[in-house]
């Protein structure tokens, strides 16, 4: 079966999550490359986290 979805998070969520646990947060969810290309700009990183919460389920 082959669906479509959407998922979004609030930046701000992701922002906090970051200010709280920092690297162990970064580390936890994105991949070293991830990390690199992101450069900590928190609107990227929230996108992939959403995209990879969309894959996930």
């Amino acid at each position: 079966m082959l669906s479509v979805g959407v998922d979004m998070v609030e930046i701000p969520r992701i922002a906090r999550a970051l200010e709280r646990w920092g690297e162990r947060f970064l580390h936890k969810v994105y991949t070293e490359e991830e990390v690199a290309y992101c450069r900590g700009r928190v609107p990227e990183l929230a996108a992939r986290f959403a995209a990879k919460e969309a894959i996930s389920k």
